[in-house]
């Protein structure tokens, strides 16, 4: 399998590959559909605070760097804050389940 604009090699060998799409495999049969209720809004907040998370789960995440998610370009919050263009493969409509309006 290659990828990229150089059309590199991104598996080392056919075991590596397979090991690979296993672990692909997994993660779809453990997805789950999640309710518009409150456990969605916390699971929203949950992977787009990861970035700026401390490394134990157990602290608080200091003013600052909470601040630092809205600079922070390898995230989709940028977009759902209305801090950026939203790219083609993002959908904002679900958030209209908690009657937000984004961007």
């Amino acid at each position: 399998m290659a990828r990229g604009n150089e059309r590199r090699e991104i598996f080392r060998s056919d075991r590596c590959r397979g090991l690979f799409l296993e672990t692909l495999e997994e993660a779809v049969l453990r997805a789950h559909v999640v309710d518009a209720g409150e456990h969605g809004m916390q699971l929203v907040r949950y992977i787009h605070l990861n970035p700026v998370r401390p490394r134990r789960k157990n602290e608080r995440i200091l003013a600052g760097r909470a601040t630092g998610l809205d600079a922070y370009p390898w995230s989709s919050h940028r977009s759902y804050a209305g801090l950026a263009g939203k790219p083609g493969w993002l959908c904002l409509d679900w958030l209209r389940f908690w009657g937000i309006r984004a961007g």
